[in-house]
């Protein structure tokens, strides 16, 4: 289904905060064991923005992604078990 690959915005702000508290450490390790820079402060400062679907579609970075959205707000959702 389209949420799991574009998160709700309340899904992409609890992201955020974890990662701007209690996941820092863990991201700042993983960057250089990648041989990443380490991350400079946010600069999209108190007011983020976050992906939503129709930006998500229009990058066509997931390719599918298109393929599960029928109409606006009709998706297409593969049940398991």
């Amino acid at each position: 289904m389209p949420a799991g690959f574009v998160p709700s915005a309340e899904r992409q702000r609890e992201t955020k905060r974890w990662s701007d508290t209690a996941g820092r450490p863990f991201l700042a390790r993983q960057r250089a064991s990648l041989g990443m820079e380490a991350r400079r402060a946010d600069a999209t400062g108190a007011n983020p923005s976050f992906l939503t679907l129709k930006e998500a579609l229009a990058s066509e970075a997931v390719p599918m992604l298109g393929d599960l959205v029928l109409a606006p707000g009709l998706h297409v959702v593969a049940l398991q078990g």
